[in-house]
């Protein structure tokens, strides 16, 4: 609505006082009146907002337009009410595995529950593209009227549209340079370019994300641009997308005062490390930051921006001059903080083999210390594919694993499970001896996701065996109870 009553004349009063500015009038509202001005003023500005959220005069706007027509058919009424009981029911966190099974079919969702479904997705990223696939034209139309659902345009691949470029919101945008950033990074880069002054801080971070997409060398002194935007985390993803480019202008300047802080004088010592000079001004050029003669007695900050570059030098840059291959390196650093800027390279770099070499010492400390930069642990796990993250677990857990030894690391992996790990899980719930009644509990529930399902039988007679101890029996259970129900899922996705 229009404001045209006397909201403005309130709010000017109390900014100015009313020592020195009369109580305005609040025409068509209640009388408010007394000694106080203050306290006037304060009625009329409560009856005045009051006015302005409910005050609405009725207008006649035109419908928006209908959804376009859907070609795939629904899902089976079956299906259906099993989504309906996961969004409802005690198993919401079986939802990614029923949109995966459902996208193979072909089918879409129900338009009744794509609202709920829609809100799930605000929260939980890795629903977005099934719910974009699954979702027909219903899902994007709504999409359309719900800023909070707009999440969904970027979850659709598109062909490049150049209309919905220029008009489209700002979702719309992002998607949009994402589909041209796939088929023709250039000519995405060269189309940023144009709007990049005019676009929203916020934007321009989405914008820049999509870099992600076909970087290259050509994107060089787009991103050396970007490094002097008004917005740090602008500049900090510039940055992060500069140090996957090692050949550039800016990782090689920062590569340069990396190995002058960074020594390894003689083989088989650990490397030498020189705290950086907070008011290194080319140093502080190079990292985005300004340089600064502030106290830093304990060294903290300067270990703080000696942590900021070697995360974003590249890390070719320490073979040949800290070791011979990264595991060399890694076994050179001898300092906790120095290992944790090279896992953080090594996850914003996306660089498997340093993964490897960083990931024992940074899982022990995860697991045994519960250091908070030792969660970047996980990170690495992850840059590994499936097959090899179970094989690191299985290898990590010993020959008889115990489900003291296999938790810590289960509950840092976020992939399907091998068949491998899925035996010996299976294994461990299974044998008494390997496991307590908390850490049971904890582990079939991991378990009760990740196994095979069609084992619900097994551990149903399992259950059966416990009889001597109903803590153990009731949580065999209900492992046998969730596998079955995502079998019969299974069943009906079929």
């Amino acid at each position: 609505m229009t404001d045209t009553g006397p909201w403005h004349d309130l709010v000017s009063t109390a900014l100015v006082g009313t020592a020195r500015r009369a109580v305005p009038h609040t025409p068509g509202l209640p009388e408010a009146a007394g000694d106080d001005p203050a306290a006037v003023l304060l009625d009329r500005a409560a009856l005045a907002a009051v006015q302005r959220r409910a005050g609405h005069v009725p207008r006649r706007v035109a419908p928006p337009p209908a959804a376009p027509a859907e070609t795939a058919p629904h899902l089976r009424a079956a299906a259906v009410t099993r989504l309906n009981s996961i969004l409802t029911g005690p198993h919401r966190d079986l939802l990614a595995e029923w949109l995966d099974l459902a996208v193979a079919t072909g089918r879409r969702l129900p338009p009744e529950l794509l609202p709920a479904l829609l809100d799930r997705g605000r929260h939980e990223t890795a629903l977005r593209p099934a719910l974009a696939r699954l979702g027909g034209e219903r899902a994007r139309w709504l999409a359309r009227h719900n800023p909070a659902w707009a999440y969904l345009d970027d979850a659709v691949e598109t062909a490049f549209d150049p209309e919905e470029w220029k008009t489209g919101t700002a979702g719309q945008r992002r998607a949009q340079l994402a589909a041209l950033r796939r088929t023709d990074p250039a000519a995405a880069r060269d189309l940023l370019a144009e709007t990049w002054p005019n676009e929203r801080a916020e934007q321009r971070l989405r914008l820049l994300e999509t870099f992600r997409t076909g970087l290259s060398r050509e994107d060089e002194p787009f991103l050396d641009t970007a490094l002097d935007d008004r917005a740090s985390r602008v500049r900090a993803l510039a940055a992060t997308l500069l140090a996957q480019l090692p050949d550039s202008a800016h990782s090689r300047r920062l590569a340069a005062h990396a190995v002058r802080l960074l020594r390894r004088p003689r083989p088989r010592r650990p490397v030498e490390i020189t705290l950086p000079d907070l008011a290194d001004t080319d140093l502080a050029a190079a990292l985005g930051v300004s340089p600064t003669d502030t106290a830093d007695p304990k060294g903290d900050k300067r270990r703080e921006r000696l942590w900021a570059l070697v995360s974003h030098t590249p890390l070719e840059t320490w073979i040949g001059h800290l070791g011979d291959t990264p595991v060399d390196v890694v076994a050179a650093t001898g300092d906790w903080d120095l290992c944790c800027a090279l896992a953080n390279a090594a996850v914003l770099q996306r660089d498997r083999a340093w993964a490897r070499a960083l990931l024992t010492p940074m899982m022990t400390r995860l697991v045994n210390h519960q250091n908070p930069r030792a969660s970047r642990a996980s990170a690495l796990l992850a840059l590994l594919d499936a097959e090899e993250q179970c094989a690191w677990v299985l290898r990590w857990s010993g020959s008889r694993p115990t489900a003291q030894r296999l938790l810590p690391l289960l509950e840092q992996l976020d992939c399907r499970w091998s068949a491998d790990l899925a035996a010996t899980v299976t294994e461990v719930i299974l044998d008494p001896e390997r496991t307590t009644m908390s850490l049971l509990t904890r582990l079939c529930h991991h378990a009760a996701t990740r196994l095979d399902p069609a084992l619900h039988r097994r551990f149903a007679e399992a259950a059966d065996h416990h009889r001597d101890d109903d803590n153990n029996q009731a949580t065999v259970a209900d492992l046998a109870g969730t596998l079955k129900f995502r079998d019969d899922m299974r069943k009906e996705l079929m």
